[in-house]
């Protein structure tokens, strides 16, 4: 290793290590700093919502919640003029998520989140109507409000109940009063959620007199229509829902629900859905004082055979089975952890190779020795043979004086011992050859002094 490493020193300028090891520290860096940006930067969710009633503010109310908490996920609100158009955006793909009631839309690729609320379709009647069941109804004109994104409740009724398509007539709230007061529509169909702030404005529709109460019409056959027509659902409706006193309706009364749900794309990542989740289950109950409507947010079906299936992500949610801390980061801890000891002797490695720290080298002495033997075989007298083993000796003892020091002297002990012992042998040799005539000789041989040995 050493050998290697000074091999590469002496084939490697300085400032040359050093621009290769700062290249690749900053190559490192930059990939580190984009793979941890990437991580950490939170995700923006699209959703499509109309601007009905309070909804617009209360996306932008959850948007800002999610923003001050640091969350991954952020959302971004796309207003729209009513659901159909919501519905046209997340069919398209050109929204994340959106507000939709069920029965909007092709939602195939929906994944409902949560039920944000119930809209209830109410068969309202003006003050004094005679009206009783909806048999009454087939030969009168019965107004729609919202007749575009309530198209589908209509053609249920009018199949259930055989009325003519053309007995349904849509109007805006405007012409439900003018033509109620000239007693050109006998009935106003209205979907809504049954809160005070909506009912109010249902009543609306009707042009109510002081002390005059509307009428509804119950839907009896909402069970049949809910069997095949599966975005709906049979609900009674409380009495007194509509007016206190005297109570409307006098009893229960049976009638069509629809949900409004916070729907999906099934593409996202199950885990930004399951925080989304958390977060909208949460607003319940701390936005409701503000927004009275989330009171009305519902965990949605979890039955595998729900019209509109439950996003993986709530699913985790509802089910109690968010990750813990250990099961989101034990993978990365665990290859973190594999890829420090990986990056520690990387380290280690630059360390030594650009010679930071490194002891003081003595290099040369291998070197020196592979000269000596070259001139051993070259020395025509034993005064020369001489010499070369004074040089001998005082290389030894420059790195028994090193290793006294702790310093690097450039040749690991073992390698020297061989290469000092092959010396040795060869002045040995080359002495028999001079004494035997292979050469100049000039004096008797002298006993050699001790030489000192490094011990590995």
């Amino acid at each position: 290793m050493t050998e290697t490493r000074l091999q590469l020193e002496t084939r490697l300028p300085a400032w040359l290590r050093w621009t290769l090891t700062l290249g690749l520290i900053l190559l490192l860096v930059s990939l580190g700093v984009k793979a941890y940006h990437q991580y950490s930067k939170p995700t923006t969710l699209t959703i499509a919502a109309s601007d009905e009633g309070d909804t617009i503010k209360i996306l932008n109310a959850l948007a800002g919640r999610l923003a001050n908490q640091k969350s991954r996920v952020r959302l971004k609100v796309i207003p729209t003029g009513d659901m159909s158009e919501s519905a046209n955006l997340f069919a398209s793909d050109k929204a994340d998520l959106a507000v939709l009631r069920a029965d909007i839309g092709n939602q195939g690729a929906a994944r409902t989140v949560v039920v944000a609320a119930q809209s209830v379709a109410l068969m309202l009647l003006p003050p004094g109507s005679t009206i009783d069941d909806f048999d009454d109804l087939k030969t009168k004109q019965v107004g729609v409000i919202n007749g575009d994104i309530n198209k589908r409740v209509v053609d249920a009724l009018a199949a259930s109940y055989a009325m003519d398509r053309n007995r349904f007539k849509n109007v805006t709230p405007e012409e439900a009063k003018k033509m109620i007061q000239a007693k050109q529509l006998q009935a106003l169909l209205v979907v809504t959620p049954v809160t005070e702030r909506y009912l109010s404005v249902a009543r609306e529709f009707l042009g109510l007199k002081p002390k005059q109460k509307p009428g509804i019409v119950a839907i009896d056959q909402a069970d049949a229509i809910a069997s095949y027509a599966r975005y709906y659902e049979s609900y009674e409706l409380p009495k007194g829902t509509l007016w206190g006193s005297p109570q409307v309706p006098d009893e229960e009364m049976e009638t069509l629900r629809v949900p409004i749900n916070i729907v999906a794309q099934r593409r996202l990542e199950p885990e930004l859905i399951t925080i989304l989740t958390r977060v909208l289950m949460d607003a319940r109950g701390t936005l409701s004082t503000e927004f009275p409507i989330l009171s009305l947010i519902r965990t949605p079906p979890t039955d595998k055979d729900a019209y509109i299936p439950l996003h993986p992500g709530a699913a985790t949610y509802y089910e109690g089975n968010e990750k813990s801390f250990f099961d989101r980061y034990g993978d990365p801890i665990f290859y973190g952890t594999m890829l420090t000891g990986v990056l520690a002797s990387a380290l280690a490695g630059l360390w030594q190779f650009l010679g930071i720290g490194a002891r003081p080298v003595k290099k040369g002495s291998l070197t020196v020795l592979a000269s000596i033997l070259g001139r051993v075989r070259e020395a025509d007298t034993e005064e020369q043979l001489a010499e070369l083993e004074d040089r001998i000796d005082a290389i030894v003892q420059a790195e028994l004086i090193g290793e006294a020091h702790s310093v690097e002297t450039g040749a690991d002990p073992g390698s020297l011992n061989l290469a000092v012992a092959r010396c040795e042998k060869a002045i040995e040799r080359r002495r028999q050859v001079l004494r035997n005539g292979g050469g100049e000789t000039t004096s008797a041989p002298q006993p050699l002094p001790a030489r000192p040995t490094l011990v590995t």
